[in-house]
């Protein structure tokens, strides 16, 4: 048992290279960067304006329905 914690060896810079088999992603230029940045803070600002609307909205009909009781 003990013996195999004996053959752990640490890889070196050039074989650690050559071990990695996994594709590295494509650089992505600034100006995507920034499109894509854009499109995520508008498509999440309108999902919060959105569930706001419909909770504001929700209070008033709430509210009138107390006012009128």
């Amino acid at each position: 048992m003990g013996s195999s914690a004996g053959s752990w060896r640490r890889l070196e810079d050039s074989e650690r290279e050559e071990t990695d088999s996994e594709p590295q992603a494509p650089r992505l230029d600034s100006r995507s960067v920034l499109w894509k940045n854009a499109v995520g803070f508008w498509i999440l600002g309108l999902c919060n304006n959105f569930s706001y609307v419909v909770m504001l909205s929700a209070a008033h009909d709430i509210l009138k329905q107390e006012q009128a009781s």
